[in-house]
């Protein structure tokens, strides 16, 4: 019901568009022109992990945008996710990016490789992911944090 009450504002999906542009594509943006020009590599990790969750986003509602416009106040939720993906603090993209996103792309990297036409396409992301996860097996395990502290005399 308010869904409908809001979309009869004169001007309020525009602003919804305009609140969705800025938060999505032109603050994170200017971040990541700060994070190419900065020496770190954390936030140029932070920025690459948002724009392909971002990328995902917009693939998947164009897919599903026959359902989504009936999806009551979708771009106010849109906006809101926007921003949780963009706030370094929350992690919000890292958090979408490896619990579902990585996956889906490794699965759907399995399925287009035998199509001749994307193997070249596709198989430095399947080479990356192996020789990741050959890493990620070969590294010691962290040893478990010993407490050094002396004990207290009561």
């Amino acid at each position: 019901m308010i869904g409908l009450l809001l979309k009869l504002i004169p001007g309020f999906s525009t602003l919804v568009a305009l609140a969705q542009l800025g938060v999505g594509v032109i603050y994170p943006t200017f971040k990541s022109f700060e994070a190419i020009e900065s020496p770190g590599a954390k936030d140029d990790q932070q920025w690459l992990t948002y724009w392909v969750v971002y990328s995902f986003i917009n693939i998947v509602e164009k897919l599903l945008w026959v359902v989504l416009v009936w999806v009551p106040l979708y771009g106010l939720l849109k906006t809101a996710l926007l921003a949780w993906l963009v706030v370094p603090q929350f992690y919000g993209a890292k958090l979408l990016y490896t619990m579902f996103i990585k996956d889906a792309l490794r699965m759907a990297a399995n399925q287009l490789k035998d199509i001749p036409a994307l193997e070249n396409i596709v198989k430095p992301f399947i080479d990356a992911q192996t020789t990741a996860q050959q890493k990620k097996d070969d590294a010691p395990a962290a040893a478990p944090a010993v407490n050094t502290a002396a004990p207290s005399s009561s």
